[in-house]
């Protein structure tokens, strides 16, 4: 079953990011992300973020929308490489701001 995220502000604002349902995959709400970047909205701009539990990547890529100077997104499940390849996919417009880790 294929679900998908909507990024809600910045230069990708609209865009919608395919994954997989997962049982243990729970995507951050579109209103939970608006709430969370309306508060940081004036003090992303040039920062490093870390998306430590980076299920889908929607935070990360919600902050790099938000020009966010670099993200690292932290996975523990190495199997799941969706991420790597949404992340990969749009390199050509995040070429170098962000950083891809898995957790053992």
């Amino acid at each position: 079953m294929k679900n998908s995220i909507r990024i809600s502000g910045g230069y990708l604002k609209g865009k919608k990011i395919p994954f997989d349902f997962k049982d243990s995959l729970r995507p951050t709400s579109n209103k939970l992300k608006e709430i969370i970047f309306n508060w940081l909205q004036f003090e992303i701009n040039d920062f490093v973020c870390l998306d430590l539990f980076a299920g889908t990547g929607s935070l990360g890529i919600e902050a790099i929308s938000r020009n966010a100077q670099k993200v690292f997104f932290v996975k523990l499940n190495k199997k799941n490489k969706r991420l790597a390849i949404i992340l990969g996919l749009m390199a050509c417009s995040f070429y170098g701001l962000f950083v891809l880790m898995f957790a053992i």
